[in-house]
């Protein structure tokens, strides 16, 4: 045996790992490419929803920069954005590597599949993780703050004297004021009351004025020409039924009359109104879509009082999301390999088909199992997304050499 050398049984094997430098430059990109996805999403969601709120309350909120400041509480609503985000993300990198041909050159050194397997898992889990966040401490604030913002908003429009030619719904009130001469400047109003005595109430105002009050929560209101009509919701005839009038307050006003048992009439109305009877403002909480995860997980002292079905619903819905986040690099990886030159136009819309397939039946599962806790509902997802990881595991080791052959040049 030459000097120096050593057995052959004793010679230490090569142990090959994907280079750290290059590791780290992949997952940059990806994430790249992810916060590009994902802002898309969010600029084309966010561009949507604030043309909705411009045309649905503006009039209401008082201006464009208060619905542009509600449209961007609503961003945590794209959560579903961020497993698809994550896959096309992943899936873009690595086949530009694969064609390329460096996946090619790190298999030829020895690096096998399960180092990409490892690496879709590192970056499945962070995925993971970045959608517990935004489920779970993000989006509940988020949507309490949409709510507060709007009440508020609301109600300083409200207190200025509100938009004409505009409805206005609030709780049990729907209020319709427009100008009803534009060289005096007086404004009509007509109210529609839903009540819970079977008769709901018609009012309508030949002028009306807000006035300053002392109060925040209040409202002084001048009304002329005040008709009031009690509406029958079993018939459509006023005369079909009779109902006495209900307590209306008309102490304040001047030169009541009487016009018939479902009628009033009044000359001047000077009443108070409290903003809290036209609609309140419920505290965080009192959905469980605004509890954060650790209050629905009862660490913490939850603000409110919910169902147990409600509650294992939303915790599971963010559980389910995070689980298909985890997923999302696998199938990226394994979309990879099945993608040449004439199955590249449909290998991506089928994958991510494939991935809002399953938020689809993990939600059917959640709506299914969670009847019976919130123990059972996540042993079955689990036992769900294992189901689905297995297989894809296992097809990513089968089909490696399609994995890392460039399939898309023509020579």
């Amino acid at each position: 045996m030459p000097n120096g050398m050593l057995p052959a049984h004793k010679v230490p094997a090569a142990r090959f790992s994907l280079p750290r430098s290059y590791a780290v430059w992949v997952a940059a990109q990806i994430v790249l490419y992810f916060l590009a996805i994902a802002l898309l999403v969010e600029g084309i969601f966010l561009s949507e929803h604030f043309i909705d709120l411009v045309g649905d309350f503006t009039d209401e909120i008082g201006s464009v920069a208060k619905a542009f400041l509600l449209a961007v509480l609503t961003a945590p609503e794209v959560h579903f954005a961020i497993p698809v985000a994550m896959f096309v993300a992943v899936y873009l990198v690595l086949l530009r590597c694969r064609e390329r041909r460096e996946l090619i050159a790190i298999a030829g050194v020895g690096i096998g599949g399960r180092v990409f397997a490892r690496f879709a898992l590192i970056l499945g889990v962070a995925t993971m993780v970045a959608s517990f966040v935004v489920t779970g401490t993000a989006l509940p604030y988020a949507r309490f703050d949409f709510r507060s913002d709007l009440f508020a908003f609301r109600n300083e429009a409200i207190r200025a004297g509100g938009a004409a030619e505009h409805f206005f719904m609030f709780r049990d009130n729907t209020v319709f004021k427009w100008s009803a001469s534009r060289r005096t400047g007086n404004t009509a109003l007509f109210v529609y009351q839903s009540r819970e005595n079977g008769n709901d109430r018609a009012i309508s105002a030949g002028d009306v004025q807000v006035m300053k009050s002392a109060k925040q929560d209040t409202l002084q209101l001048a009304l002329i020409n005040v008709i009031a009509a009690d509406v029958p919701r079993t018939s459509p005839s006023l005369d079909s039924s009779a109902s006495e009038m209900a307590e209306s307050g008309t102490g304040g006003c001047a030169n009541c009359a009487s016009a018939g048992e479902r009628t009033l009439r009044a000359g001047n109305y000077l009443g108070t109104l409290k903003l809290s009877d036209l609609s309140d403002l419920e505290p965080r909480g009192s959905k469980s879509a605004e509890w954060s995860s650790s209050e629905l997980l009862a660490i913490s002292s939850p603000p409110g009082d919910i169902s147990n079905l409600d509650r294992t619903r939303e915790l599971m819905n963010r559980f389910a999301r995070g689980l298909l986040c985890l997923c999302a690099p696998f199938i990226a990886l394994l979309a990879v390999g099945y993608t040449t030159r004439r199955s590249r136009p449909f290998v991506l819309p089928a994958a991510c088909g494939l991935i809002l397939c399953l938020d689809v039946l993990s939600l059917t599962i959640i709506r299914a199992l969670a009847v019976a806790g919130a123990a059972a509902t996540a042993v079955g997802l689990m036992a769900f997304f294992v189901v689905v990881l297995m297989p894809t595991v296992w097809q990513i080791n089968a089909r490696q050499s399609a994995i890392i052959r460039p399939a898309l040049a023509k020579a």
